[in-house]
C-alpha cells in the first residue's frame, strides 16, 4: 500500500471510531437521564402512599360541590370535618352517628382537606 493509501484508511477508521463514540455518548447521557428520571417518579410515589389509619365518630354527609373537587362525603366530627370515599355504600350512614376506620390516602390539593379512604363503617 502507498502512504495516501495507507493515510486514506487511518483516517477512515478514525472517523469511524470517534463517530461511535459520539452516539455512544449520546445512549449513554439518554439511559442516565432516564434512570434520573424513573428514580425522581419512584421516589414522589412513595410520598403519596397509605399510611395511617384512624378510627374517628361522626355524622356522614354527602359532599356536594367543593373548590378541591375530590371525595364523596364528609364525617363531621366534634372537632373537625374529614373529607371521605370508599367502595362502601356511604350513603346508607348519611345523616347517622357512626364510627369509622380510614385510611389517609394523602391526596389533596393545595389548601384542600385531608382524604380518607373508608375501609369500615360501625
Amino acid at each position: 500500500m502507498r502512504d495516501a493509501e495507507i493515510n486514506f484508511v487511518f483516517l477512515r477508521y478514525v472517523h469511524i471510531t470517534t463517530t461511535n463514540s459520539s452516539i455512544m455518548q449520546r445512549i449513554s447521557i439518554v439511559l442516565y437521564c432516564s434512570i434520573a428520571a424513573l428514580i425522581l417518579l419512584l421516589a414522589s410515589c412513595r410520598r403519596h402512599r397509605e399510611t395511617d389509619i384512624v378510627v374517628r365518630t361522626g355524622i356522614v354527609e354527602r359532599q356536594g360541590m367543593t373548590t378541591y373537587q375530590y371525595g364523596t362525603h364528609i364525617l363531621v366530627t366534634a372537632n373537625d370535618r374529614m373529607v371521605l370515599k370508599s367502595k362502601l355504600d356511604l350513603d346508607k350512614a348519611i345523616g347517622k352517628k357512626v364510627t369509622i376506620t380510614a385510611v389517609g390516602t394523602h391526596s389533596m390539593v393545595e389548601n384542600g382537606p385531608p382524604l380518607y379512604t373508608v375501609i369500615a363503617i360501625q
